[in-house]
């Protein structure tokens, strides 16, 4: 593994754990999350389908990222599926099956 990850994902963490402070900061940050992700997604399927940028593997035509580190169609795969549960407690939030996130 590539060192700038390592440090790169590192120096992400320690500025998100040292800036969350209550529920209502990490359902923000969780929010922008999927928000983020939303936009990523939005402009594959821009690429994918109106510019028809995709890898082609083992006779299937694969969805890449938008950039480099990240880009590959097994990361994007893996960015969508770890996104998931975060959209899944937004989704329960917003319905009212979670009352109280403390």
């Amino acid at each position: 593994m590539n060192i700038y990850i390592v440090l790169t994902l590192a120096v992400c963490y320690l500025a998100l754990v040292s800036s969350v402070r209550n529920s209502f900061q990490l359902v923000f940050v969780i929010g922008m999350y999927i928000g983020f992700m939303e936009l990523y997604l939005a402009k594959a399927l821009w690429e994918y389908f109106v510019h028809g940028r995709h890898e082609y593997t083992m006779d299937v035509t694969r969805l890449i990222g938008i950039e480099n580190t990240y880009g590959g169609p097994n990361a994007l795969a893996c960015s969508i599926v770890l996104s998931l549960p975060f959209l899944a407690c937004a989704v329960a939030k917003a319905a009212g099956y979670i009352r109280r996130m403390e």
